[in-house]
């Protein structure tokens, strides 16, 4: 989003000072679109077996085609970091075993339910208001340009930064189709 702005290196530690203290579930949401640059809505999509195999956290988080922006290309694959893993670890010890031996479950479920009973994942305006807390709570200034694009565009200006200023890497890195 064009009227988004990425967080600057000051905001980003106040960020991640509140986040260590906040809701593993509020944590979790943030700096899993903080450290991967997914789109919230890829985000929200993620299930139980997409961050847990065999008892584990796995190496690399992928959206597949039918979630990602546009509903086509391949399957975009993530890293996942330590600060990510830790969120992850923390937030899956608060969800009940019985939820998490269902793989499809959402990994952010929202308290509501589909008329045929299965959990639903957290809505795009729930996450949006998560955010917009946690960002008030770190004091970062709202000057009409934080959302939840902001995550994302942080996580571009980090790749392009530490990737060397690689154009077509940051290209990979956000799964877009053309520079």
């Amino acid at each position: 989003m064009a009227g988004r702005r990425a967080l600057t290196l000051p905001e980003e530690r106040q960020l991640l000072r509140v986040l260590r203290k906040s809701r593993s579930r509020d944590r979790t949401l943030i700096t899993t679109q903080w450290l991967t640059g997914f789109r919230i809505g890829e985000v929200l999509t993620l299930t139980i077996g997409d961050v847990l195999r065999h008892g584990g956290i796995v190496p690399k988080i992928g959206i597949g085609p039918r979630h990602l922006k546009g509903h086509r290309g391949r399957t975009r694959w993530i890293p996942v970091l330590p600060e990510l893993v830790r969120a992850l670890r923390e937030h899956l010890d608060t969800l009940p075993d019985h939820y998490l031996g269902n793989p499809h479950n959402p990994l952010f479920p929202s308290r509501q339910c589909d008329p045929g009973g299965s959990v639903r994942p957290l809505g795009r305006s729930q996450a949006h208001d998560i955010i917009k807390k946690i960002f008030s709570l770190a004091r970062i200034e709202d000057d009409g340009r934080l959302g939840t694009h902001t995550l994302r565009k942080t996580f571009a200006r980090n790749v392009y930064i530490h990737g060397g200023r690689d154009i077509m890497l940051l290209k990979r890195a956000l799964g877009h189709a053309d520079v």
